[in-house]
């Protein structure tokens, strides 16, 4: 009976902790995957729905950190609406090791590029470079990293956080309920879902812009 000694020296209160702790974590975990497919299924409907809207683009639905403990290589996830899959691409540091956080590389099988600042250690300008396609993003003011300008040859929109100081949540003003981009949960910078509802003048690679903007802007470098 010796084995037992161990429990039996715990407090019933203890006991209550344990499972308290235990199913907290499960029902985050729960509340996570809710969302997520309510988010993905959400847009299926619209695109089904919407048929002029699709052009055989990508629509992002989240972005999740590949560790736990370190926030330089994620997992950006998107509808292929022409193939009606969901494709996975990758955005990692290019230089981990020397904590870099400046340079970024953008890795898949349908896109494949770079997004670094225009200017070394500069971060108020920014260039997504693939094989056929250059995004700007620019900060509108220097002292206000909350409000950018992304622009593709014509494409051009302005990119805030949803409320002055706070980066968990971000839009487009004018087009505020065609994009949207928010934290799971506010202090957990990990895992964001983006609802995503912009039409085919806007390309993956523009889409992949504000994406990134809004995530660097809130690393803690």
């Amino acid at each position: 009976m010796r084995i037992y000694d161990g429990l039996n020296d715990r407090s019933h209160s203890d006991f209550q902790y344990i499972n308290a702790k235990y199913f907290t974590l499960m029902d985050i975990t729960l509340r996570k995957e809710s969302t997520r497919f309510l988010t993905r299924n959400l847009l299926y409907l619209v695109l089904l729905l919407n048929p002029w809207s699709m052009s055989g683009q990508f629509f992002f639905t989240e972005v999740h950190s590949v560790w736990d403990d370190r926030l330089d290589e994620w997992e950006i996830l998107a509808i292929d609406e022409a193939e009606n899959e969901e494709v996975v691409i990758r955005l990692s540091m290019i230089w981990p090791l020397s904590q870099n956080w400046n340079e970024w590389r953008i890795d898949s099988d349908q896109i494949n590029g770079t997004m670094k600042t225009k200017w070394r250690d500069d971060p108020s300008q920014w260039e997504l470079r693939t094989d056929s396609s250059v995004v700007t993003i620019r900060q509108v003011n220097r002292y206000d990293p909350g409000r950018w300008e992304v622009r593709e040859g014509n494409s051009r929109v302005l990119l805030s956080t949803r409320y002055r100081g706070v980066g968990n949540e971000w839009i487009i003003p004018r087009q505020i309920d065609q994009w949207y981009m928010y934290a799971e949960f506010p202090n957990d910078v990990r895992d964001w879902i983006i609802e995503d509802y912009l039409d085919h003048r806007f390309s993956a690679v523009f889409r992949l812009s504000l994406i990134f903007i809004a995530l660097w802007q809130t690393l803690p470098k």
